[in-house]
């Protein structure tokens, strides 16, 4: 498994955008997105995601 980047909230909201994502709301940091097939995610702005949070395990 490839090792993920550490990236920003707005460059997360950028790249979901690219791959179907859209925006849905924003309260306070944290920015709703959703899919068109239903998945919906939360991002929050901050200058740096970790790792743990941008990685799911099934």
């Amino acid at each position: 498994m490839p090792k993920l980047p550490v990236v920003s909230g707005k460059e997360l909201i950028k790249t979901l955008g690219k791959i179907g994502f859209i925006f849905i709301r924003q309260r306070g940091d944290h920015v709703v997105m959703k899919h068109p097939d239903g998945r919906v995610v939360t991002i929050p702005l901050k200058k740096e995601i970790k790792k743990g949070l941008s990685k799911k395990e099934y």
